[in-house]
């Protein structure tokens, strides 16, 4: 037999008027306090406090507001729902460290591309410049610089000027062979670089001096960004044709 509890049975047998005015005092005490978990108030239940229920549903009796709880009779609350925790990001992997490729350096002789005193390419020089674009062509490359060098006889700002003019002459021949012309940069160091020592070729005049200092009339170039493979590498250094002074 469902009994509703005495100490509220009053009010739910009471006319409109006193259901209304307890009504009110519920709401407003519930607004002054939280319901307790355990109390019967607004539950009809048996003698032994067991809410009873209506498919699966608690009964509720009039004196039942929204805040109250009794035996999960009601759904949780969300703050006391339990939470799902976040899926755990793995951190993202660092980004491979991109190694630029090393510079490719080589000479090239300046009395294999020009004669003595001279900015004039000669065919020999021309046929080397050939295979040199025909390599680097086959390569990715950012830049590429070319510079000058003379020996030391004459004066300084001439072997400037004239390290300079065969540097462009350079530049000149490899753009007109397909390279970028927009990467290629030129200039002239004059005598200010030499391969041979300040002692060497100190006695010796005329040809036999320009024959000692030949190794310091060269066309130093350097190709950045590029990607050689090994075979490549090896065909650069066989167009090289300047080798320190013994």
């Amino acid at each position: 037999m469902w009994t509703i509890p005495s100490e509220h049975t009053s009010h739910v047998s009471s006319g409109p008027l006193r259901l209304a005015t307890f009504s009110i005092a519920a709401a407003a005490a519930l607004a002054v306090a939280p319901a307790r978990a355990d109390s019967r108030v607004g539950y009809l239940t048996t003698p032994d406090g067991t809410p009873v229920r209506a498919e699966a549903a608690c009964v509720h009796t009039n004196e039942w507001a929204p805040g109250m709880r009794y035996r999960r009779c009601e759904p949780p609350l969300p703050h006391l729902a339990k939470a799902t925790p976040a899926p755990v990001k793995a951190a993202p992997k660092p980004a491979a460290r991109v190694v630029p490729p090393a510079p490719v350096p080589f000479k090239l002789s300046v009395d294999t591309l020009f004669d003595f005193d001279s900015a004039v390419l000669k065919p020999e020089g021309r046929d080397r410049l050939d295979k040199l674009a025909g390599r680097i062509g086959e390569a990715r490359y950012s830049s590429i610089s070319i510079v000058g060098h003379a020996d030391r006889i004459g004066s300084e700002s001439y072997n400037r000027s004239l390290s300079e003019r065969r540097a462009h002459a350079v530049r000149s021949y490899l753009i007109a062979r397909g390279l970028d012309g927009g990467k290629l940069s030129a200039w002239g160091e004059g005598s200010s670089e030499p391969m041979t020592s300040a002692d060497q070729c100190r006695s010796l005049r005329g040809k036999r001096l320009i024959d000692c200092l030949a190794p310091d009339r060269y066309v130093a170039l350097k190709t950045e960004g590029t990607t050689p493979t090994a075979a490549l590498s090896r065909e650069l250094q066989e167009l090289e044709s300047v080798r320190p002074a013994a």
